[in-house]
Order: C-alpha cells, then structure tokens, then sequence
C-alpha cells in the first residue's frame, strides 16, 4: 500500500484536472496534448486558495484545517460536476470527444520524440528516487507534515519548535504546503512522501506539456523541429545548476516548493495564453480567455507571495501591448480584471 497510494493519489489529481480543464475549456485540447490536464491544474489550485485564505484567517482554536478538508472537498466535487456536465453537452454537439488527425510520425520525428521521452524518464526517475537536501524543507514539509499527521492549526505554530506564534503572513498568503497537507490527508499518505513523490510525477510532466504547446506556437506543424526543440530543452534543464534559484533546479530538485510551480507552470502557461491572444489576426478577448485568466491570476496566489506582484508585471506589459495593437477598452479591462485579485493580496501583505 506504501507504494499504491501514491499511484492511486497521482491518477487522481491528473484524472480530476483533466475533467475539470476539459470541461470548462474544451477548446485548449487544441492547443496542445495534455494542455486539458494543465489547464485543470490550475483550477485545483484555484479552488483550493478561495477556500484556503478563509480558514487561515478566521480559523478558530483546533478548527482550521478540517474546515478546508470539507469545503475544498466539496467545492472541488462541485466543479467536477459542472465540468463533467459540459464535457457531456460536448459529447451530444459534437458526437465524439475524440477528433484527433492521425499521422504517422517519420524516422527523425520517432528518434526525437523517443529521446525526449527517455530524458523525462531519467528525470523522473532521478527526481523520485534520489534526495536533494534542501533547508526550506525544513519549514516547507514540516508545515505539510504537521497538518497532515492530524493538526488543524494553520500557520499559527512555529514548525521548527511547535511553539504557538502569530500568523507568518508571508507563508500563509501562499499555502501551498497546505495543499500537500491535503492530499497527504485526504489519501493517508506520508505529507513527504507526497511532497518527495508524487509532485514531480504531477508537476514535472505538466511543465513539459506547457512547452509542448509552446513548441507549436513556434514551429507550427513541423514536428522535427518541435520534438528537437523539447530535446534541447529537456537536456538544458538537466545542466541547469548553475544557479540553485534557477527555475529548471526548482523543477528537479525542489519541485514540492510552490515557487516551483509558479516558475515552471504557471509563468510558461500565462505567457502562453498571452502570446495566443497576441496571435489573433485582430486583437479580442474571449470569454473563455477570462475565465483562464482568472484561474491562473488566483493559482499564482497560492504559489508564492512574489507571484502577484510578478502577474500584476506582465498584466500591464499585456495592456501596454493592447494599445499597439489598437485593441478596445472593453477587452484591455477584460484581460486585467483578474489581477484585481493578486493587487488586493499584495496591498494586503503590506498592510500586515
């Protein structure tokens, strides 16, 4: 069972993402293989933060982290719901879900695409089955570790003493720990093994299906050039320490911290959406483009402080780039409304 868990909680997450991007996004499948399973990551985390925040700061003595087991449990249920009840509709306008262009690949395209593939292989394997000592863990999984072996407490306890503190305004406006609390939990998993395990299996897949997608913004069809392209970049991350702050070390080497996830997954797949949009033969925004925005502006909150600052950076270069493009005021406000979010966590975090 040490070994099942794991497995049974990493299918999980990635069947609940892709149920939850391919229904409320049914188009991104388009964009990218596997693109559903980021996209429906980025609600998870999404969903987790609305109910998060709340039970941090109003969070009662031995009450805080059974209140986010219940409502994040129950929200998520709920959204799967919906998106399961759009991926059907879909199904009956559509009559089949899969409408995939078969193409067999030629010679250099299977010598690239299979090189590719083996390096993530060996990443995977080296990021699962070997330890890199790394002191924030000290703080990160200790955190994770205390929620999940059964405290309710949230960011009120120092995890290095247990001692009782004032809430750390700079870790718990960005509980990602607590979400590997939750899934430790929630699957009565080891939080470390969690943390050690399963997030590189989730995460590190997830990048490279972000840079896939980006791979066809630059090279449209040409597969050669593309599975090149992913070659090229799997092996850069492997030689990527030459800095232990590098995003590619993070991915490998540090992949439970949620500066992780903001440089790996959620910068790449907002910079993504934002060339897509910058693309259009006339520059508009979609509905469905804000509903992305949204979730991803919200999922960056929860992966570090910095984060909202950092959107709330590349918002402005987007609506400095809409006038270049003569966009309308309509769709300038559109695309950066959902920073309104990440602009009240920062004034907040100064504030305290």
């Amino acid at each position: 069972m040490i070994i099942v868990k794991p497995i049974i909680l990493c299918l999980i997450v990635y069947l609940s993402a892709y149920i939850l991007g391919k229904g409320f996004f049914p188009g991104i499948r388009n964009k990218g293989i596997g693109m559903s399973v980021a996209s429906g990551i980025c609600i998870l985390w999404a969903l987790f933060l609305v109910v998060c925040l709340p039970c941090i700061f109003l969070q009662k003595e031995n009450h805080g982290m059974d209140y986010v087991m219940i409502g994040y449990s129950v929200l998520t249920a709920v959204f799967l719901l919906i998106s399961a009840v759009l991926i059907v509709i879909s199904l009956f306008k559509k009559k089949s879900l899969l409408s995939y262009d078969k193409k067999m690949l030629d010679r250099k395209e299977i010598i690239y695409l299979a090189l590719f593939l083996g390096i993530i292989l060996f990443q995977l394997y080296k990021s699962v089955f070997y330890a890199y000592s790394d002191g924030d863990d000290a703080y990160y999984i200790a955190v994770s570790q205390s929620i999940a072996g059964g405290g309710n407490s949230l960011y009120w306890q120092n995890p290095y003493t247990g001692q009782g503190i004032d809430i750390a305004y700079r870790y718990a406006l960005a509980p990602f720990p607590v979400w590997i609390a939750y899934l430790a939990r929630l699957f009565d998993v080891n939080a470390a093994i969690v943390a050690h395990i399963c997030m590189p299996l989730i995460l590190i897949p997830v990048t490279y299906v972000i840079y896939n997608a980006i791979s066809l913004k630059l090279f449209g069809d040409n597969s050669t050039k593309r599975y090149m392209f992913l070659c090229l970049l799997a092996i850069f991350v492997l030689f990527a320490h030459y800095s232990m702050y590098s995003p590619e070390f993070f991915m490998l080497a540090r992949t439970r911290q949620g500066k992780e996830a903001l440089g790996n997954i959620i910068i790449p797949f907002l910079l993504f959406e934002l060339v897509d949009i910058a693309q259009r033969e006339k520059w508009h925004i979609e509905v469905e483009n804000v509903l992305m925005m949204f979730f991803v502006c919200v999922a960056t909150a929860l992966t570090s402080v910095f984060g909202n600052l950092l959107i709330l950076i590349v918002l402005f270069g987007n609506f400095v780039y809409s006038f270049i493009r003569k966009g309308s005021w309509k769709d300038r406000i559109l695309i950066s409304l959902p920073g309104i979010f990440n602009l009240l966590i920062v004034v907040f975090y100064i504030l305290k």
